[in-house]
């Protein structure tokens, strides 16, 4: 059985995205996953960079995704090509899936 979280959010100020990066990282390695620092290359236009963290809390689970477009929404994996092209109109919802191992 598992469990599916529907997030979605904003950071107030870009600049903090690497505090918020080593805050979260604190928090996972405390945890006992692992944490990944992403970067995109958005190639044709270096301000529309994807960046943030791939986060895997224990091994078999989904890869729980913080990445922050140019704008400070919170971003899904999937729509990062989307987001280095043009700007959300709002926070796109992103999501991740738990197996809680109840039967």
């Amino acid at each position: 059985m598992g469990v599916t979280i529907h997030y979605r959010g904003t950071l107030d100020d870009i600049r903090r995205t690497r505090e918020m990066e080593d805050q979260v990282m604190d928090l996972v390695f405390a945890l006992g996953g692992k944490a990944t620092v992403w970067r995109s290359f958005a190639d044709h236009d270096p301000s529309r960079v994807v960046r943030g963290l791939m986060i895997d809390l224990s091994p078999g689970q989904d890869t729980l995704s913080l990445l922050v477009s140019p704008q400070g929404h919170l971003t899904p994996l999937f729509q990062i090509e989307k987001v280095e092209q043009s700007a959300f109109t709002e926070p796109p919802y992103c999501f991740v899936r738990f197996d809680i191992g109840l039967k």
